[in-house]
């Protein structure tokens, strides 16, 4: 588990810094609210690329683009030097847009947008030199909505999950060789997901789409024990529970998974399901002679949220369902271990570490799923169990005019599911072979400052299909016609690849005066986004030529080359 916390705002001072460029811009200012008591900090940004690249590339960009935004803030209040009050508040949105205007038959548009707002008050304690608490109150909405159209036709993936969550931690330092952590939270699930004809507008189908709710808690204890001065052991235990609630209203399934075409009714409150896990995780660190350490883990890990998605889509398709009466809760447990090394002094360090995973009651959608304004999702679902493993490298250099590092990931995530690709298992869509980052800094005098960030990943796994007959749905008797559909037609899972995704950006910083003692400070930096310009593909889908009777797949790519500038300031 990984803790993220914003930092304190100035409690004696205003102090900004941001920086105003060609691709985005940023602003943050901090500042006293009453001065040595309470402080506040605002931080926000915006990217424009998309702008940006019409105007480097308008035939290839067209009115397509991308963009995100999102806003920081921070504010604190010290009751007393062992009470305060902080109160978070974050919102962010990611926007991608693509039209298909050729000339050989409808418009295809494409558009996801997705995003998160988080409103948050804690109340953080320090009762006595070795032990301290903190209580919040967390409120999370997120919203995913994708959007696909051909001509008039289309439909909408939406999947919308807003949180209430209570939590209270608790860590008492009993010696120096001895930590004690316990705790407890209680989190209020509100699911929205759904898809529907995009005809009918987002918001028309979305009110005919029943929100799902359920309820969540958990306890913990854990400690942190050096049990001799090389041997350090974390142990601990958490136990979840989970209850879906109504109202709400699903659809009753027979002995063979099957409809009956009855429905039954729960009223607000009333338990539609339970569950109840523990979760035991060790973790040992043992430091070998020269500033190296090997350490192993085990963890079993309970997941009540589903994200359930579909092969055969490969534009963002993906909703958030919570465990039920059908669906189990996905359980998984891993193990992995790793050997660590500090070389010269601190001034290298590597890491080394491979880990295996197993899942059970992974979730799909069943192929040929009926999804367009579907009240009962869970029929359309199926479960099967998966397993990932892989080796993680990383080597950092951390002094001198030249540092950075490079970290390396080889990797394999898998599904079997009985139903699908003759039970056979298959890649999973977010599976990763090669996943590889280096980032090199280099310091090339007072002034200037040299940067470069290359990144390598293997392309997602798709279901593509393997060719298209015409089904007959009737006969139109007002136009005196039969009616056609196409359907495409698949045999592997996953078994095509998209093509690897590579970048290369480049960056010059210069500091006019990097010794001035003045409050405001400035530089410069003079960028280039995807420097060799490659065209990395964010999606394929089929574009199907009638008349001469072929079907192909067309990718979307994302941004070229691009260059930048952007004015950095502080003060």
């Amino acid at each position: 588990m990984i803790a993220v916390d914003t930092r304190e705002g100035n409690k004696d001072s205003i102090k900004g810094s941001g920086g105003i460029g060609l691709i985005s811009s940023r602003i943050s200012l901090e500042g006293p609210i009453i001065k040595g008591k309470s402080s506040f900090i605002v931080s926000a940004r915006r990217t424009y690329i998309d702008q940006v690249a019409k105007l480097i590339a308008r035939d290839s960009i067209g009115d397509n683009g991308y963009f995100f935004y999102d806003v920081n803030v921070k504010a604190d209040y010290r009751i007393n030097k062992n009470n305060g009050l902080y109160f978070t508040f974050y919102i962010g949105k990611d926007d991608f847009k693509f039209v298909d205007d050729d000339d050989d038959g409808p418009d295809r548009r494409f558009n996801a947008i997705w995003g998160n707002t988080i409103a948050g008050l804690t109340w953080k304690q320090q009762i006595n030199k070795k032990l301290k608490q903190e209580l919040a109150a967390v409120r999370n909405d997120f919203n995913l909505d994708s959007k696909v159209a051909f001509g008039s036709n289309g439909f909408v993936f939406s999947s919308g999950l807003t949180d209430y969550q209570l939590k209270n931690d608790w860590v008492y330092t009993a010696d120096s060789w001895i930590k004690w952590k316990w705790g407890w939270q209680y989190t209020r699930h509100a699911f929205r997901p759904g898809a529907g004809s995009s005809n009918a507008g987002v918001q028309e189908f979305k009110s005919t789409i029943n929100d799902q709710y359920a309820r969540e808690a958990a306890a913990y204890l854990s400690t942190d024990v050096n049990i001799t001065p090389r041997l350090n052991i974390v142990a601990g235990l958490r136990y979840s529970y989970f209850n879906q609630v109504g109202p709400t209203e699903r659809v009753i399934y027979g002995p063979d998974g099957a409809p009956t075409g009855q429905t039954e009714r729960f009223g607000k409150g009333q338990s539609i399901a339970r569950y109840h896990y523990p979760e035991p995780r060790f973790s040992a660190l043992y430091r070998l002679p020269g500033n190296a350490s090997i350490k192993l883990s085990y963890t079993r890990t309970i997941q009540y949220l589903h994200l359930a998605t579909t092969s055969a889509a490969t534009f963002p398709s993906d909703l958030w369902v919570p465990s039920g009466s059908v669906i189990q809760p996905a359980r998984a447990q891993q193990v992995a271990a790793g050997f660590f090394k500090d070389l010269a002094n601190g001034a290298y360090e590597m890491n080394v570490e491979a880990y295996y995973k197993t899942m059970s009651n992974q979730l799909e959608f069943k192929p040929g799923a009926r999804l367009l304004l579907n009240q009962n999702l869970e029929g359309e679902m199926i479960f099967g169990k998966g397993v990932a493993y892989g080796l993680e490298l990383f080597f950092q250099k951390k002094t001198g005019r030249l540092t950075g590092w490079i970290g390396y990931t080889l990797s394999r995530t898998e599904r079997t599911f009985s139903q699908m690709n003759d039970g056979k298992a298959f890649p999973y869509r977010y599976d990763r072979t090669h996943d590889l980052s280096v980032v090199a800094n280099y310091t090339l005098s007072k002034k200037w400052e040299a940067a470069a960030v290359f990144v390598y990943g293997t392309g997602n796994a798709l279901t593509m299909p393997t060719g298209r007959f015409v089904y007959n749905l009737g006969y139109n008797m007002d136009e005196r016609q039969p009616v056609f559909t196409s359907l495409n037609q698949y045999d592997k899972i996953n078994d095509y690849r998209m093509p690897a995704y590579h970048r290369l950006d480049i960056a010059f910083t210069y500091t006019p005066k990097p010794q001035s003692s003045k409050r405001f400070k400035s530089s410069w930096t003079f960028s280039l986004y995807n420097m060799y310009n490659r065209y990395n593909p964010y999606f394929i889908y089929l574009d199907v030529d009638e008349e001469e009777e072929t079907i192909k797949g067309k990718k979307v790519f994302l941004f070229p080359i691009i260059p930048g500038i952007t004015w950095n300031f502080k003060f």
